[in-house]
């Protein structure tokens, strides 16, 4: 199928799951009465998923970074079947040599939430810790960041540890966004939330180097205002707090 109806399909799925606007799709005849939404939708769904498994197969980046967002949006109205075959498919582009399509799987990863105990999460979790850990070169650190984006916009506390991991990373940036994904845990135990914030004064270095502790205070500003709901600005300021209050709390 070419690209122009692949985008075509694309656009049919979110017009249909997103707005579920039966007026973009053609009208029924009098003698076949249309069908009901969900039916159409779950036809719709199949459709672009069978065009991204196309695309994944032809090995065109273009086709597949936009199903996979497109499909990642309408994530909440996939059936058990279709979330499994998604997931298939992501895991193939999670190590793929073409970043972009690397960078669309992580995004997408994201979204995938839900579930009972937030089941799906821990898997988007657990897929991201390991792709994650498939990365070794520096030129990589933008998917890096990403990664790390993502982890914390899940919140599952199985993506604590890879995020301490990154605290220390040589790249201020990464280091950086360690810490603004972990003050998305502002809804966690008070335990792990206690932990965070230890872990995040260590990672901010005393001494001022080419920026980084600066960068990092920044940071960690907003990140630890949002798990303990207060505002401080600096480490020293912070650890005044946790010394005379903030580690004697029972609620934050």
């Amino acid at each position: 199928m070419s690209r122009q109806r692949t985008s075509l399909l694309i656009t049919a799925v979110l017009s249909w799951v997103i707005a579920a606007n039966l007026s973009s799709c053609q009208a029924p005849t009098p003698e076949e009465p249309a069908a009901p939404v969900s039916e159409v939708n779950v036809r719709e769904l199949d459709a672009a998923f069978t065009q991204l498994d196309i695309a994944i197969r032809e090995n065109v980046e273009q086709d597949q970074v936009r199903l996979i967002a497109g499909l990642a949006k309408v994530w909440e109205e996939t059936d058990k079947l279709q979330k499994k075959r998604f997931r298939g498919q992501l895991d193939q582009g999670i190590k793929h040599e073409n970043v972009k399509i690397r960078m669309a799987v992580f995004q997408a990863l994201s979204s995938l939430r839900g579930g009972a105990k937030n089941r799906e999460a821990k898997i988007s979790t657990k897929s991201l810790v390991r792709a994650l850990s498939l990365i070794q070169l520096e030129e990589y650190n933008d998917l890096v960041i990403q990664g790390l984006q993502s982890l914390g916009q899940l919140r599952h506390v199985s993506g604590l540890t890879v995020l301490f991991d990154h605290l220390t990373h040589k790249d201020t940036a990464v280091a950086a966004t360690a810490i603004t994904a972990l003050g998305n845990y502002d809804e966690g135990k008070l335990d792990h939330r206690k932990l965070i914030f230890g872990k995040v004064i260590t990672a901010i270095p005393d001494e001022q180097a080419d920026g980084r502790k600066l960068k990092l205070e920044a940071a960690a500003d907003k990140a630890l205002a949002s798990i303990t709901k207060h505002s401080f600005k600096g480490k020293a300021a912070w650890k005044r707090w946790w010394s005379s209050e903030g580690q004697k709390l029972a609620k934050w």
